[in-house]
């Protein structure tokens, strides 16, 4: 009986020792600001997606596993639909760096996005964290048109991924050219019915003139303006 105590109290000694000494040591992604940060971009990126890997640094406070993915890549849609490239390099890679003007051990991978913060933790290990996801999911809502709701009801193969895009980008890239070319058919049609009677008065050839001096420029700052519309609702990769 004293036997068998002592080999379950050893059991439990070698137990309790392994947890503490998993505890003591952060995870690999997690040492630094700057590896922390980038397990969750480079994890997301087409063609090499690895949600275990993105999910590493994540606070997983309040959140299943399966929120927890679905943060990081709403993360990563809040940064690439605001065209907010991180540059890894201006990241630290100390593991106890502190920011020199606040003292903290806390640092914001875009200066734009800076409710969104990677922290380190009584642990020693740097994560996003739970507060900052919720800012990216708030951000996310925030920027949500009626292109995301169509392409959530696309099948599945829509999302699949071709040279770094999905497919489903590609055909919204398409239908935005055809608009561009059909608005710049309408502004050439617009501006001929405007100037028919300035035509007779200077000329054919003004005329025609005419037009194609304010039709490409319109058309140039109708794709403009597209553009500046729709790209947020693209989500493409940056």
């Amino acid at each position: 009986m004293q036997r068998r105590f002592h080999t379950i109290a050893t059991a439990l000694i070698l137990t309790l020792t392994t947890v503490c000494g998993f505890a003591a040591e952060p995870h690999p992604a997690c040492r630094n600001p700057r590896a922390a940060v980038e397990s969750l971009f480079d994890a997301l990126q087409p063609g090499r997606l690895n949600p275990k890997r993105a999910t590493a640094c994540l606070d997983p406070k309040g959140r299943s596993p399966r929120e927890l993915r679905e943060a990081a890549q709403i993360v990563k849609r809040v940064f690439d639909a605001r065209a907010r490239y991180v540059r890894m390099d201006e990241l630290s890679d100390d593991p106890a760096w502190t920011d020199p003007k606040t003292g903290r051990a806390s640092v914001a991978p875009h200066p734009d996005l800076d409710g969104i913060r990677v922290v380190r933790q009584a642990d020693g290990a740097w994560r996003w964290t739970s507060a900052s996801l919720d800012e990216a999911e708030r951000l996310y809502e925030a920027q949500r048109t009626w292109l995301d709701d169509i392409v959530e009801r696309l099948p599945a193969g829509f999302q699949n991924p071709v040279l770094g895009v999905k497919i489903w980008q590609y055909l919204a890239l398409i239908v935005l050219a055809s608009l561009v070319l059909a608005l710049r058919k309408v502004i050439e049609y617009v501006v001929r019915r405007q100037v028919r009677e300035l035509a007779a008065r200077f000329g054919q050839a003004w005329a025609t003139h005419l037009v194609g001096t304010i039709a490409s420029p319109g058309a140039t700052l109708s794709a403009a303006g597209l553009l500046r519309v729709t790209y947020p609702a693209l989500g493409l990769p940056i």
